[in-house]
């Protein structure tokens, strides 16, 4: 073999093997996962905009796997994510805490008055196995303690691009 062959061959050798060690190109990143749906409903309607925020105490997972979370669309409907393009969850045990901003672009106020944020109170435990789709997680409160949304951000975030995975 020709001296220019071989080093070109070594190259795209090293090229190929570089790539596949570069994390998230060759495996998920994390722990692995299983796809996680879900929908919330406030008061029994679709509730859109609502951060919903898996939580384990699982010892073995770490970082974001701890705490994958996913935002409700106007259905109120939920893909949940670890590391972004809702790549579930790992499997096991979770507590489940909700925040509704009043306002989408300035994430301020929970029109829930946190009454559903703290993971120590919650009442929202799920089980995570293979594929699951999860009931719908139905939050109460009166109506006269929901703040409402802000009207004008809410409709002028229709305009604004989607956030990043």
């Amino acid at each position: 073999m020709n001296r220019p062959i071989l080093w070109a061959t070594l190259a795209v050798l090293s090229v190929a093997v570089i790539w596949t060690l570069v994390p998230g190109r060759s495996q998920p990143a994390g722990a692995p996962k299983v796809p996680v749906a879900g929908r919330v409903l406030v008061n029994g309607k679709p509730a859109a905009g609502v951060t919903v925020r898996f939580q384990s105490d699982d010892g073995e997972l770490a970082g974001q796997d701890r705490q994958p979370v996913a935002t409700t669309d106007d259905q109120g409907n939920f893909q949940l994510s670890s590391h972004g393009n809702a790549d579930g969850a790992a499997p096991g045990n979770y507590v489940v805490t909700f925040f509704w901003p009043t306002n989408p672009i300035k994430a301020d106020k929970d029109r829930l008055r946190g009454r559903f944020m703290n993971a120590a109170q919650s009442r929202f435990k799920v089980s995570i196995g293979q594929d699951t789709a999860l009931p719908p997680f139905e939050l109460e409160i009166p109506e006269a303690m929901l703040l409402p949304a802000d009207e004008a951000a809410t409709k002028n975030s229709s305009a604004l691009p989607p956030p990043p995975p």
